[in-house]
């Protein structure tokens, strides 16, 4: 596939792109990129003021493994953002402005290894978020605003092997956390 970017009045043509990595560009020229590279297994987009995500803008990207979102403004997604994306194993959303976590977010992700939700506003995390995450073995929780976390929540985390937790306001922590 050959993709051709125009970048400071440039025009560069890839004839096999695996990876992008976009920091503080034009949104065109990441639409630009959406529409013409289906075969990505890593997409970051970092720092570029990202605010939503509508449930289709990943629909195309089936081979994608990680995806690096983080210092955006994003405090909501479409629950059925990560529908069409099941082989995503890493996703980066820290530095954001997410203050919960709804319960179908990451229902379809059995196959991710690592979240990163560190330095957001994160309160509240419902029961039923983490259900379908049995591979998970990385979760980063660091400095958001939770006060305690339903047992519930960590329970299905069967492969976890790094929970990073602190800077939170946590009075009360599951029996099965430590």
């Amino acid at each position: 596939m050959r993709l051709k970017i125009e970048l400071f009045g440039i025009i560069v043509y890839f004839l096999s792109l695996k990876e992008i990595n976009l920091r503080k560009l034009d949104q065109k020229l990441i639409d630009d990129l959406y529409s013409n590279n289906y075969n990505l297994n890593e997409i970051s987009l970092t720092n570029q003021s990202i605010t939503s995500i509508d449930m289709n803008t990943f629909k195309n990207y089936k081979n994608l493994f990680g995806l690096n979102l983080r210092f955006n403004n994003l405090d909501w997604f479409d629950s059925k953002v990560f529908l069409h994306t099941p082989n995503l194993t890493n996703i980066l959303l820290g530095f954001n402005n997410f203050t919960h976590l709804n319960s179908s977010l990451f229902y379809h992700m059995r196959k991710l290894r690592a979240l990163d939700l560190v330095s957001n506003r994160i309160s509240y995390i419902e029961p039923d978020t983490f259900k379908n995450l049995i591979n998970l073995q990385v979760l980063w929780l660091t400095t958001n605003e939770l006060v305690s976390i339903h047992w519930k929540t960590l329970n299905p985390l069967i492969n976890l092997k790094t929970l990073m937790i602190g800077n939170n306001n946590l009075d009360i922590l599951p029996e099965n956390i430590i």
